[in-house]
Formats: C-alpha cells, sequence, structure tokens
C-alpha cells in the first residue's frame, strides 16, 4: 500500500487510445451535423425536395 508521500508523486497518464477514440468519434459527429445541416439549407434554398406519398 503506498503512503501518503508515494501518493503525492503519482502522476497521471498521458494520451490513452479512449481519449484518441472518444475524439475520433466527436469530429465524425461534428462532420455528420454540419453535413446534414448544408444539405438542408441547400435543399430549403433550392426549393428541391422530396414529396411525402
Amino acid at each position: 500500500m503506498l503512503n501518503n508521500e508515494e501518493l503525492i508523486k503519482v502522476r497521471g497518464g498521458g494520451i490513452t487510445a479512449t481519449l484518441l477514440n472518444s475524439l475520433s468519434r466527436l469530429m465524425e459527429t461534428l462532420l455528420n451535423l454540419g453535413q446534414l445541416v448544408g444539405s438542408s439549407l441547400r435543399r430549403s434554398f433550392s426549393k428541391k425536395t422530396c414529396k411525402l406519398q
């Protein structure tokens, strides 16, 4: 078991695979959201939408 002095000296890790994976998913989500918004704006300005049957 570590004593108080040893616990104070413990440092956290750096960049982990979990952190990189979550950042990658965040970027993917933001890009998809931007694509959806851009497509929606383009369709609304060009008045070319698919009619529901």
